[in-house]
């Protein structure tokens, strides 16, 4: 169970890496208005995203799933 625990910590830390490394670089090197709007749909897409998945992750039975596995 620990290892699923830190996997889930590892790839929600890439993600949210990748996010603001996106939003940063559209809002810091974008010139005009449109890269700032792009940032703001990944920034909001990203967070709607990332909570449906907590949601979702939190409903999943693990303790059948890892018995289906062979653990």
């Amino acid at each position: 169970m620990k290892f699923v625990l830190i996997f889930l910590f590892v790839v929600l830390t890439v993600y949210l890496w990748f996010v603001f490394l996106t939003i940063y670089h559209l809002v810091r090197f974008g010139v005009g208005k449109e890269p700032k709007s792009a940032s703001l749909y990944v920034f909001l897409g990203s967070m709607i995203l990332l909570i449906l998945t907590v949601i979702y992750f939190s409903q999943v039975n693990w303790k059948e799933i890892l018995k289906f596995i062979g653990f």
